[in-house]
């Protein structure tokens, strides 16, 4: 894992790639370098099978030079961009990477948090049930309990 970090970070420093937010106006990569699938596949944290499905698809546009392809860096922009799966705000990850959902720390504690306080609710009281006294026996059975309880309470 830590190799493909590496090779990731090598890439990104090679081709002059900028994934960080409050970068330009609008944190866009604006880099004019063309990348090879098995670049932008390492770019975007993501097989190069998946990015070539992509290609076929018409997802990703790219030039051909023979059996060559050349990906644009400024087309893997929006494929990079993610959205935290906490708060919902738009955000390019620090690293390209396929763990990374969450847009901060503080995103991250805070589903860390849920998660944990969903697997332990707390106690949880029981709905007091209405006793049905329409039987006899169990009406008479209900006020000697009562009037027992009554007797035995310190006053």
């Amino acid at each position: 894992m830590s190799h493909n970090i590496r090779y990731v970070y090598y890439l990104t420093s090679y081709y002059c790639l900028d994934f960080p937010e409050g970068k330009g106006e609008d944190g866009a990569m604006t880099s004019k370098a063309m990348l090879s699938v098995n670049e932008a596949a390492a770019v975007l944290g993501k097989r190069p099978e998946t990015v070539r499905r992509w290609l076929a698809a018409g997802i990703i546009k790219a030039t051909y030079d023979g059996p060559h392809v050349f990906i644009p860096a400024t087309a893997l922009e929006p494929l990079a961009r993610r959205v935290c799966a906490c708060c919902g705000k738009s955000y390019y990850p620090d690293r390209p990477t396929r763990a990374g959902r969450y847009c901060s720390k503080a995103c991250t504690w805070q589903a860390a948090y849920e998660r944990r306080k969903a697997a332990r609710p707390g106690p949880a009281r029981a709905p007091k049930k209405k006793i049905d006294t329409s039987n006899p026996r169990l009406a008479a059975a209900l006020k000697h309990v009562k009037q027992k309880a009554v007797q035995s309470s310190p006053v």
